[in-house]
């Protein structure tokens, strides 16, 4: 399922050590190691959709930037084409419980 708006960035915030910066970035590798299903929703809008982390692997490879799979999701959706701050703000609610 591909939502029908745009998603941008995940915003993560998990920390790698205490008193470090958190990771902007994960691979797909990594997320599929600790969850079966990705979630992915807007924070601006009603845009969600699940995925499914062994086939995001399979699909993409297990060092594909989930950052960049993101920006493909959204590549096309008229809300970007808007004001900055108009723009969908995407964010996965499971990453920030995981890392």
């Amino acid at each position: 399922m591909v939502p029908q708006c745009g998603l941008a960035r995940l915003r993560l915030g998990a920390r790698e050590a205490p008193g470090s910066m958190p990771r902007l970035t994960y691979t797909l590798g990594e997320i599929a190691s600790r969850i079966e299903i990705l979630e992915v929703r807007c924070s601006r809008c009603d845009c969600a959709g699940c995925y499914s982390t062994a086939r995001l692997v399979a699909e993409h490879g297990a060092d594909a930037d989930s950052s960049a799979w993101v920006r493909g999701l959204v590549a096309d959706c008229p809300q970007n084409n808007g004001s900055w701050y108009e723009r969908c703000d995407p964010y996965c609610p499971a990453l920030a419980k995981v890392f």
